[in-house]
């Protein structure tokens, strides 16, 4: 040890910058930052400005003329739970709405493929973020719909807070 006069402290120093290196890299994990209001306030005006027409998060069941906004974020959720993919596939389809991009094929057998809409990227990108980050309430009758139509009951729509 004497011919090494800082080795113990060397051993020292980098098993403390380990354990920071450690600590922060759990926090960053395990940390749930809140979503960012303004872009909720901005989604949800987008959103009954552009979308509640058609896709009313109340709607009665026979006076529909598209899934409720609620259905819309299940399937998308079930298959994109992660807010990047969710928010790619989500605008994609809204940009750009077709058949093959269609995550909700019942709807489209009911109701028909959305039509082309002049909606600004940014309006739907703050949809898809207010989608994503919020709490919706289905309809009351929704339950039922969703296992007479998928044979399951319906999951509460999870994602992952990143």
């Amino acid at each position: 040890m004497a011919y090494y006069p800082n080795y113990t402290s060397v051993i020292r120093r980098a098993a403390l910058i380990g354990s920071v290196a450690l600590l922060g890299l759990t926090l960053s994990l395990t940390t749930k930052a809140a979503p960012d209001a303004e872009r909720l306030t901005a989604g949800f005006n987008a959103l009954e400005r552009l979308c509640f027409a058609c896709h009313s998060p109340e709607p009665e069941p026979d006076q529909r003329i598209a899934p409720p906004i609620s259905a819309i974020k299940k399937h998308y959720i079930e298959r994109h739970a992660d807010f990047q993919d969710f928010s790619v596939a989500f605008t994609g389809f809204v940009a750009h709405p077709t058949a093959e991009r269609a995550i909700l094929r019942g709807a489209i057998k009911r109701f028909g493929l959305m039509p082309q809409l002049s909606i600004d990227d940014a309006s739907v990108a703050d949809i898809a973020y207010y989608l994503y980050y919020t709490e919706l309430k289905d309809p009351p009758w929704f339950a039922e719909h969703y296992e007479a139509e998928h044979g399951k009951p319906a999951k509460k729509a999870q994602r992952q807070h990143r």
